[in-house]
């Protein structure tokens, strides 16, 4: 597959903005050739004939590269910087900011990006979640309590889901099917990315005193994504 992307990623980002380069750098030779010589003359004759040979070769180049490697260009819509860090065009590479990449690895699709790209494999994670839940605040602000005697709290922001099993973490963990990928900026996830929270316990009445500087529960479950966590 690495291949296979790498040819259709030098088509649309190396030899497409060429040829559309040539052709209008041709156009401008044309239209010049119209302008300053007489119509039916040998030298108007030869510049249509180059600039209309030019044309057809750039179109038909196109269409079939197009209709060859047009699923690049499906699974490029599902990649942002923080599945990609670099991106090349004309064979120039650009590095994005680490601010706006930081930005998207901690957005709430990153996951559903990855599941849509061939490159990565996922696997289905799951992990105990052995803390008691305190309640909630605007729908989707949890709260929860750890420590000896649960004197602690964390804030874990997102969608919770009730169960007659256990109370457990769902999760994806996505590997690139080829290491080279990462050469050319993907990112080889290491860490799980957060899908689903079920639990089995019944609400109980947040303590405000409490709750009134909570951890994060990205700083409690250490080697997953939880997304954006706002505080």
């Amino acid at each position: 597959m690495f291949e296979e992307w790498m040819a259709a990623e030098r088509f649309y980002t190396f030899f497409m903005p060429l040829v559309v380069l040539i052709m209008v750098l041709s156009i401008s030779v044309y239209m010049y050739v119209l302008i300053y010589t007489e119509r039916g003359t040998k030298a108007s004759k030869v510049g249509s004939l180059i600039f209309f040979s030019l044309l057809v070769i750039a179109v038909g180049y196109s269409a079939v590269g197009h209709l060859t490697h047009r699923t690049w260009l499906s699974q490029n819509d599902y990649i942002h910087p923080g599945i990609r860090d670099r991106a090349t065009i004309i064979g120039f590479e650009t590095t994005e900011d680490p601010a706006i990449v930081n930005a998207y690895r901690r957005s709430a699709t990153l996951g559903e990006n990855l599941g849509n790209l061939d490159m990565y494999d996922s696997e289905r994670v799951t992990r105990s979640f052995p803390y008691e839940y305190i309640g909630s605040r605007g729908g989707d602000q949890h709260y929860f309590t750890y420590g000896e005697t649960d004197e602690f709290v964390f804030r874990m922001d997102g969608q919770v889901y009730w169960s007659e099993e256990e109370d457990m973490l769902v999760g994806h963990e996505y590997r690139l099917t080829d290491e080279r990928f990462e050469d050319i900026g993907f990112y080889n996830e290491h860490q799980v990315i957060f899908d689903a929270l079920y639990l089995t316990v019944e609400e109980k009445e947040v303590d405000t005193d409490l709750t009134h500087s909570p951890e994060t529960v990205t700083n409690m479950i250490g080697g997953w994504l939880f997304g954006r966590q706002f505080y």
